[in-house]
């Protein structure tokens, strides 16, 4: 009896058809904690958490408060509830952002130490990520053009707005 005819013969399957190939990048998702993101991608969806946040959180405010009582009890539970949901979406992309630096994602909890976090967070941002595989995988595509441009834009635009605000605080 051969080995192919066996019962108790290891199957024969292509392995390698299930793996990416060497040197072929990986597209990141919105969610996830395995793989990399590069700088402009965390920016990206940084922001896209931020103003979904934004949208769900300011009509879920405005329909619990009166300007008569305190938020009710429901109010507060579902505010924490996508708090937390934000919260951990957020995580994620500071997972695979220190993936992509070749950090283990623990080293994302150093954002909720006060002032490290803020030194830590400009880290994530600023820092290039490795070129080659790690440990986490293949580094991400690179960015098309136009969310380069967008990060651009949304970076000049937070300059503008520190530099204005910075100006209005000293002219009073």
């Amino acid at each position: 009896m051969s080995s192919s005819q066996s019962v108790y013969a290891a199957p024969e399957a292509s392995v390698l058809s299930q793996v990416s190939p060497v040197g072929v990048a990986i597209k990141p998702s919105f969610f996830g904690f395995s793989g990399r993101l590069n700088r402009i991608r965390f920016f990206l969806f940084g922001m896209a958490y931020l103003f979904l946040f934004a949208a769900v959180m300011v009509p879920v405010i405005a329909l619990f408060s009166t300007s008569t009582q305190d938020p009710s009890g429901p109010a507060i539970a579902i505010f924490i509830v996508l708090y937390i949901a934000f919260v951990i979406g957020y995580f994620s992309l500071c997972i695979r952002r220190c993936h992509d630096l070749g950090h283990s994602g623990w080293m994302s909890l150093l954002l909720i130490i006060p002032v490290l976090g803020t030194f830590f967070y400009f880290y994530l941002m600023l820092a290039k990520g490795q070129r080659n595989e790690n440990d986490w995988g293949q580094p991400p595509t690179p960015s098309p053009t136009w969310q380069k441009v967008i990060t651009w834009v949304f970076a000049l635009l937070t300059i503008a707005y520190l530099s204005f605000g910075i100006v209005i605080l000293l002219s009073n």
